[in-house]
């Protein structure tokens, strides 16, 4: 009966992750024939009008802050941390190889992308920033390495109110994260949309190639 359970929870994960994955396939290949038709659809600034319609210096100073945490030296920093907690505390090697190669990788296909769509990055007091804008590299490398990170305490921690607020804040700040982009003019609405939608395949990737190493390696 207990195997039973076990064989029924894993099958409907299994479901639930090809569901979210055709989601995020889907969403990122809608968004980008959008761009490629138009690369500045009116929902950009209808959205970028929305917000700082209402946004204040405070709030232009939190999202500073909030944008900071997947910023390069932030993301490498984080993830060089949690590959030494995994080793350290719970001898998770794939969890370590997960992380480092997957991270990285998110890195290579959002430069690889950019350079294939060229957008340019919105004006921002006249001047485009450097580099291109589609997709996001901060909504997409932030949620491939926060929602691994969610995803080991996940399996490693025995704590469900952890559990809870560790899903719960990561949440929260890739939101946030994904408004900062926008509003600080970084990047255009889209480009946050599609930066969610790759690192959400890629992310579903990275479980389900961590699973098939944790299996292949008992």
């Amino acid at each position: 009966m207990e195997i039973q359970r076990s064989y029924e929870s894993k099958r409907r994960t299994n479901i639930w992750l090809l569901c979210l994955f055709a989601i995020c396939m889907s969403s990122f290949a809608i968004i980008s024939i959008i761009i490629a038709g138009n690369q500045h659809p009116a929902f950009d600034e209808q959205m970028y009008n929305l917000f700082t319609g209402w946004m204040g210096p405070g709030g232009i100073a939190v999202l500073e802050v909030v944008s900071a945490l997947a910023s390069k030296p932030a993301i490498i920093s984080i993830s060089i941390l949690t590959i030494i907690l995994l080793w350290f505390i719970k001898r998770d090697y794939a969890g370590m190889l997960t992380m480092f190669l997957f991270v990285l990788g998110g890195n290579f296909v959002n430069k690889l992308v950019k350079d294939w769509i060229q957008r340019e990055r919105p004006l921002l007091d006249g001047v485009v920033a450097e580099g291109y804008s589609f997709p996001s590299g901060h909504a997409m490398v932030g949620l491939i390495m926060y929602g691994l990170i969610v995803y080991f305490i996940h399996q490693h921690s025995s704590r469900p109110l952890l559990k809870s607020m560790v899903l719960y804040a990561v949440i929260l700040l890739m939101m946030v994260m994904g408004v900062s982009r926008f509003v600080l003019r970084e990047h255009y609405v889209t480009d946050v949309l599609a930066g969610y939608s790759l690192g959400g395949l890629m992310l579903i990737m990275a479980i389900t190639v961590y699973q098939r190493i944790c299996k292949s390696w008992k």
